[in-house]
């Protein structure tokens, strides 16, 4: 053999012992380029380099708190031994050239681990060792929170070169997802941190060339460190005085799975061939498959599905609503065969999945005036549907002014001051609606509308009294505007007070018009619907009695209209919606058995309506929510084998809901309540376990819920209250340093509720709950004193509930059990 021969043999082999002992076979058929010979001589001294112990474990620079079994003699010698200031601890990883170990700073000057890669003994050849000072050089620009730092470098007495890393204990990105069961939003917004890192690498002139999953490691902390420049490139021939060493053209070091085409064609590498390997990155992280599919492991195969063969589209080889549209089109473009065509830069990257998170129209999306109509909409549904009420209200009032205009011209100022108040409705619409949306989400932007929406209300209530159609409108758009601010168990800004208030404003109308025409129905309908808006905020209020008092009322009048109303859709539904309620209202009052029968009479209804019109969607809601309400008072009376049932049949009629309409805000709000409620039936058997993963599966409903519209009071409550029983169930299964994480998360969310909504009594009680809880933990992490300080803040928050007569069964439920928790 030639030296220039052998030459080329060497380089091909110190190539493959770069790689994964996977990997090793198709790098070297790819790089031999069909010359039999030369691969026969490569796959021979790769076994005897096998067979001499030479193939360890894969993952040469993984730097991980997880060691292979390196039994090998050479790697046991280094084992305690010094370099330098650094004492070696043990073996965390190798590849063909290096090993890294863990050692430990133990010198006069301070301690600190580390991680040490160093050249085996062997193969320290003149390119093995060029390479290995490029990458301790290239390693020398970066300085970034998210790559792995360099420490320290320079050669054993033997002359064989080292350099010391930051030491990174954690787990790669794919394992550290599943294990913290990472939502998909939350691996996008780690992956964003990723992208930082390789943004950062190049703007240092360096591209990576070999970015996967198991070169991202996750610290326990959550913070992504990118790993292992082994084969990275610097995009200028020569940068601050040093050059890659002269290689085998034929040598293109890369990972299948990962590789752009062009890494796998020997085309120019550009900072695109990290953007490609990002995006596969990012595919897998999102769909749990990778994007390459290969038959086998030649590398004809290789060659041809990364340059000829599209990737599946991510929401079709992993169904998720939020892969469908926006994120399919992302990595689709981030994995474009043709470099020109993907995002130029990381940054382009990071930028559209940012907007992807903040629901704003991306580039990798047709720029139609639709699509951003489309995004707008799914941004704002609440707000649009709110603003699509106003203006029609606004429409309306229009019509009024312009009819009485003309037919009373005595009538002209009154009809001046109308248009003059819809002008200034219609400015404050356009803009400050328009500016509170983008800014701040639905809920701020519907709060901002009930503002400026009941000014005008108010004003035309005053001069509505000789309009019977006018007063209904006006009637309807306070109830309207009381569901904005505070309707219990709907999306609501937080403000049971202004709720209050426009619902009676509702009610006093409405009485008023049935008062005047007793045999229209439709008219004592409206008057029932009223009374149940005001008797549910009545008793968020702290006011039970009053609350169940005039529930009662609506509901004689629901039963009597039952039987007159020609609709008997609509009077059954209406029927069997109050049902529920009522039943809501004995239980606040600790009378379960008359939940009970309130909540099976509901139950039974909907079940008949299901019967004869079983597609219909407030049906199916109303169904599946008495089944889980009908569940929980058999829970209260202690028939919990009874019960359990209807929390799984309930849960698994939402699920399905789901799969038909999986983009769906209530429907997505109604699975989580299904497994809260089916975690809660766990948790009272004694089933902790399963009870924790139902729970964390309604809080990652609820996060993503609740950052798409963070003005919403009811979902940031409801994930507050997921977060207090995750940890009562650790505390209950003796894990009190994980229950504590979760009750720590909890209080300061529920405190901060309370002191938006203070009217609401519910609010204030669960604060209480979160004190007695939190000193529950403490006592039982053995800090009793902190824990009985906790319980003293519990204790009078309670007591000063009671005193204001606004204490309910779940008041006296939690002093019972706080007097329980204190004599221990």
């Amino acid at each position: 053999m030639t030296p220039a021969r052998w030459q080329q043999v060497r380089e091909v082999v110190e190539a493959c012992l770069e790689l994964e002992p996977t990997q090793r076979t198709t790098f070297a058929q790819t790089a031999c380029r069909g010359d039999e010979a030369m691969l026969r001589e490569v796959q021979s001294l790769l076994r005897a380099s096998e067979e001499a112990g030479e193939f360890l474990e894969p993952e040469s620079d993984a730097v991980t708190t997880a060691p292979g079994d390196m039994g090998s003699a050479a790697a046991d010698a280094v084992i305690g031994s010094r370099i330098g200031p650094y004492r070696i601890l043990e073996e965390l990883g190798r590849g063909g050239m290096g090993a890294v170990y863990l050692a430990v700073r133990d010198d006069d000057e301070f301690q600190q681990q580390v991680a040490i890669k160093l050249v085996k003994r062997g193969m320290d050849t003149d390119y093995v060792l060029e390479r290995f000072r490029y990458e301790r050089q290239i390693l020398a620009f970066l300085n970034h929170p998210n790559i792995a730092r360099l420490l320290d470098g320079g050669s054993t007495s033997e002359g064989r070169p080292f350099f010391v890393m930051e030491y990174v204990k954690g787990r790669p990105i794919l394992q550290y997802s599943r294990d913290k069961r990472l939502d998909l939003r939350q691996r996008v917004e780690l992956f964003l941190d990723v992208c930082a890192a390789v943004s950062h690498a190049h703007a240092n002139l360096v591209v990576h060339r070999d970015l996967k999953p198991s070169n991202i490691m996750i610290t326990e902390e959550g913070t992504p460190k990118l790993l292992d420049f082994g084969i990275a490139k610097l995009i200028t021939p020569s940068h601050a005085g040093i050059s890659l060493p002269p290689t085998n053209s034929a040598l293109r070091p890369f990972t299948p799975d990962y590789a752009s085409p062009e890494q796998v064609m020997g085309d120019r590498i550009t900072t695109a061939t990290d953007v490609y390997s990002l995006g596969a990155v990012l595919y897998e992280l999102l769909t749990g498959k990778r994007p390459h599919v290969f038959q086998s492991t030649s590398s004809a195969e290789i060659e041809r599905v990364i340059c000829r063969v599209e990737p599946e589209r991510p929401s079709s080889a992993y169904p998720h609503p939020d892969l469908r549209g926006d994120l399919d089109n992302i990595m689709l473009k981030a994995l474009d065969k043709d470099p020109s065509r993907r995002y130029a830069t990381v940054e382009q990257f990071s930028a559209d999945l940012r907007r992807f998170l903040g629901g704003q129209p991306v580039t990798a999306r047709p720029d139609t005036f639709f699509y951003r109509a489309s995004k707008f909409v799914r941004r704002n549904r609440g707000a649009v549907m709110a603003g699509a009420m106003v203006t029609a209200a606004l429409v309306a009032g229009l019509a009024a002014t312009i009819w009485q205009a003309t037919i009373a011209g005595q009538q002209r100022d009154l009809a001046e001051r109308r248009f003059e108040d819809v002008r200034k409705l219609a400015n404050s619409f356009i803009f400050e609606f328009d500016t509170t949306i983008s800014e701040q989400g639905p809920t701020a932007a519907r709060a901002l509308l009930v503002k400026r929406s009941l000014e005008y209300l108010d004003r035309l209530g005053r001069e509505a009294a000789g309009s019977v159609p006018l007063q209904k409108e006006l009637a309807e758009a306070y109830v309207k505007m009381g569901d904005v601010q505070g309707r219990p168990m709907a999306s609501n800004a937080g403000d049971s007070a202004g709720a209050l208030a426009s619902y009676r404003k509702a009610l006093a109308m409405r009485e008023a018009m049935a008062a005047e025409a007793p045999e229209d129905l439709d008219a004592q309908e409206e008057v029932a619907r009223a009374y149940q808006r005001v008797g549910s905020v009545l008793r968020n209020t702290g006011d039970y009695r009053g609350g169940l008092e005039i529930e009662l009322k609506a509901l004689a009048a629901r039963e009597r209209l039952a039987g007159l109303h020609g609709d008997e859709f609509k009077a059954k539904i209406r029927l069997a919606a109050n049902y529920f309620t009522a039943g809501s209202a004995y239980a606040q009052l600790g009378r379960w058995e008359a939940a009970l029968d309130t909540r099976r009479k509901a139950l039974a209804l909907y079940e008949k309506l299901a019967e004869k019109w079983p597609d219909n969607h407030d049906v199916e809601v109303g169904l599946t929510t008495s089944m889980r309400y009908v569940g929980g008072a058999m829970l209260e009376l202690g028939r919990h084998e009874e019960a359990f049932p209807y929390f799984r049949e309930a849960l698994d009629r939402e699920l399905t809901a789901l799969d038909a309409n999986p983009s769906n805000v209530s429907a997505r709000s109604a699975v989580a309540g299904a497994y809260t409620s089916y975690a809660g039936a766990l948790a009272r058997g004694g089933r902790h376990g399963p009870a924790i993963e139902n729970f964390e599966r309604a809080a990652e409903i609820r996060e993503g819920l609740s950052a798409t519209d963070p003005k919403d009071w009811r979902m940031r409550s409801m994930l507050a209250t997921t977060y207090t029983r995750i940890g009562q169930s650790y505390l209950q299964m003796k894990q009190p340093a994980e229950a504590l994480k979760y009750i720590q998360k909890s209080l300061p969310m529920r405190e901060g509720l309370s002191r938006e909504n203070p009217l609401n009594a519910g609010a204030l009680a669960e604060v209480g709950e979160s004190y007695a809880v939190m000193g529950e933990t403490l006592s039982a992490l053995g800090k009793r004193p902190s824990g009985r300080e906790w319980y003293q803040r519990a204790k009078g928050l309670f007591n000063g509930l009671e005193k204001q007569g606004r204490a309910n069964f779940f008041v006296k439920q939690q002093q019972d059990r706080l007097a329980e928790l204190s004599a221990r």
